[in-house]
């Protein structure tokens, strides 16, 4: 059937009216965002990196699979400006949002509002980081599902590539395909044989692809970002507490632990307890034993969203004669408004800090080294990889004491990198001997010291201050990390002479 131009306006106008508004509103956002280290770190690999060294040596210290690294490679290494990271991850979450309009089975209400919610609108789309390929592939998984044996190839290589974007989202592919494997078992005996083989190889190519995951991501001896092994009662109550109830869903306990009973419910009744549960528990488990980056909490968020996907395809009027689960239906989607709502508010207040306050202080740091005309200087960084972010902004790596002054212009967290972490009495020692022009120090490497007593120390070995440099990070609705990506710069009054 032919559908005219006209009749698909008519029946999509608001679908395309609600996309051009997330477009815009993206646009905007990204214009007024400041990348921080971490989004500068990938930038900064795919531009200096081969990607046998991304895949083999450096995800070892970064903590994540190559994916984003070598999607980003693509514009990097056609030497285009770091901006492009930004509209890269733009595009992607505009793509989510598309499948979201147009593809979830959700009602038109609940459509409506998803792409504008705190995770698929700003931390996985105007934050440029990975997570935002995690979130388009499980879109695409929930897509797909239904088909996984009509088209098994299809399936698998969507699971591929989501294991190679994080180690919780390596999991999370884990879980999907242990879960559906279970389904797999049952039907066995239906399946053709053509099937069946099908089934096997790719089961064969998820394995093969999870040896190449292990193998980037082995722990390397010399790193100091390994994170310490924590297995107790205590920590896993603190983390399903304050890092699951009262996180990824809503800030508040007493709301989203009832919408996840409901939850619970709705997916027993729809045979699908075990597809959420394996995923989820994989991912809480890693967080609590293997404290993670706050970054990846969100993807809880995402994957409930794939499971609600999965759960509304396919339900005709002869499941809703049992009235239980006519009633859990309706439930379902009023726990979904609840948690949508409060996430938007939290989109509205990151979009409208993001927009009038610097997100993080590596732009202004940069921007005032450019302004002043200090780019010839020695540099020093103080604080390990947070000042690096400073170097998104310049073609080569700024600072003497990064690598030793060369390529690359990223962070590598080994033993030997000898940039301090503090700036104590025996980094000020190496300061007044090295006598670097500049110093950019992150706030986190002051922790006890005031302003006042900053400058005392500076003053004794005959360097001036200039700042901060402040960063005005959200994570929902707190403020998050600001002082480690918050700046000071250290001058030498000897040379030169610089205000506030």
């Amino acid at each position: 059937m032919i559908v005219t131009l006209k009749e698909y306006l008519r029946k999509n106008w608001w679908r395309i009216a609600l996309l051009v508004a997330f477009v815009i509103l993206m646009a905007i956002a990204i214009s007024r965002h400041e990348p921080f280290t971490d989004e500068g770190q990938a930038w900064l690999i795919a531009r200096d990196a081969s990607p046998w060294r991304v895949m083999f040596h450096f995800c070892r210290y970064e903590g994540h699979p190559c994916a984003w690294y070598l999607l980003l490679m693509i514009p990097a290494k056609l030497h285009l400006s770091y901006v492009a990271m930004s509209i890269i991850s733009g595009v992607i979450a505009t793509v989510s949002a598309y499948l979201i309009l147009w593809y979830a089975p959700f009602p038109a209400y609940v459509t409506a509002l998803l792409p504008f919610t705190y995770f698929f609108f700003y931390q996985y789309g105007v934050v440029a980081r990975g997570y935002v390929l995690g979130a388009l592939l499980l879109l695409l998984a929930a897509m797909r599902y239904r088909f996984r044996y009509e088209h098994p190839y299809q399936f698998i290589a969507i699971l591929c590539v989501l294991a190679n974007v994080t180690i919780p989202a390596t999991l999370i592919s884990i879980g999907i395909l242990i879960a559906s494997s279970v389904d797999l078992r049952r039907r066995w005996g239906d399946l053709g044989r053509a099937t069946r083989n099908a089934q096997k190889i790719c089961y064969l190519i998820f394995a093969a692809n999870l040896a190449f995951v292990i193998l980037q991501m082995w722990p390397a001896a010399d790193s100091t970002t390994n994170p310490v092994t924590v297995v107790s009662a205590g920590n896993f109550w603190n983390i399903f507490i304050n890092y699951f109830l009262r996180g990824p869903f809503t800030q508040y306990w007493f709301i989203t632990l009832p919408a996840l009973i409901v939850s619970l419910v709705w997916f027993w009744r729809r045979k699908l307890l075990l597809l959420y549960l394996l995923p989820t528990v994989f991912h809480f488990v890693f967080i609590a034993v293997k404290p993670a980056s706050i970054f990846n909490h969100g993807l809880f968020f995402v994957y409930w969203i794939f499971v609600l996907w999965v759960s509304l395809v396919g339900l005709d009027r002869a499941f809703f004669t049992d009235r239980v689960n006519l009633w859990l239906r309706r439930l379902v989607v009023i726990v979904m408004l609840v948690v949508i709502c409060i996430q938007i508010s939290w989109s509205v207040q990151a979009f409208r800090t993001d927009y009038s306050k610097s997100y993080s202080g590596t732009y202004d740091v940069a921007q005032f080294i450019k302004q002043n005309k200090l780019e010839g200087q020695k540099f020093f960084m103080v604080g390990q990889q947070p000042p690096t972010g400073v170097n998104l902004f310049f073609d080569r790596n700024i600072f003497a004491n990064n690598n030793g002054g060369g390529k690359p212009a990223f962070y590598v967290s080994t033993k030997s990198n000898k940039a301090p972490a503090t700036l104590d009495s025996k980094t000020l020692e190496t300061i007044e001997r090295e006598r670097p022009g500049l110093v950019v120090v992150s706030l986190s490497a002051t922790p006890e010291k005031t302003l006042g007593q900053l400058r005392n120390d500076t003053e004794a070995i005959g360097y001036g201050v200039i700042g901060p440099f402040e960063a005005n990070m959200l994570w929902e609705q707190r403020a998050f990390v600001e002082h480690t990506y918050s700046f000071f710069v250290l001058y030498d009054k000897s040379r030169f002479t610089l205000g506030q």
